[in-house]
């Protein structure tokens, strides 16, 4: 069921609850029928997407000469726009990484250098827990 139908009739529920409020308080039955009854459907229309349906889209040059025209392009140059910032964005994010591996690895291998010089100047336990530390890190 979709939700304009659900909508719809608890639109027309509440409508009809409203007159049976209404007839109770003027002391009418709820079958006098003297009151004119109006009844209105709401219709719409959802696209997803740059651009509209083409149905829609042939409206628009009814609307504003070469609408549809203009909706095209503006729809290619923005794909256009945002495909030249991927061709920019990815390098530089894979760069970014690699650049922060090898960082991280130089930082590693000094943590374990000073460590092992550390243990080798007599302080062997905060050398090895120096060492330990930044491995169990590094993994």
């Amino acid at each position: 069921m979709s939700k304009a139908s659900r909508r719809e009739r608890r639109e027309m529920a509440r409508r009809e609850a409203d007159r049976e409020v209404g007839n109770r308080a003027q002391g009418q039955s709820q079958f006098s029928g003297a009151q004119p009854q109006f009844l209105a459907r709401v219709q719409g229309t959802v696209f997803q997407g740059p651009l509209p349906p083409p149905e829609i889209l042939a409206k628009y040059n009814d609307a504003v000469p070469n609408g549809a025209e203009r909706i095209l392009a503006m729809a290619e140059k923005n794909q256009q726009h945002r495909q030249s910032l991927e061709l920019a964005v990815i390098p530089a994010g894979v760069r970014s990484e690699r650049v922060g591996q090898i960082l991280g690895f130089v930082l590693y291998l000094a943590t374990l250098a000073s460590g092992t010089y550390l243990v080798a100047t007599g302080k062997d336990t905060i050398g090895l827990t120096e060492m330990l530390a930044s491995t169990g890190t590094f993994a």
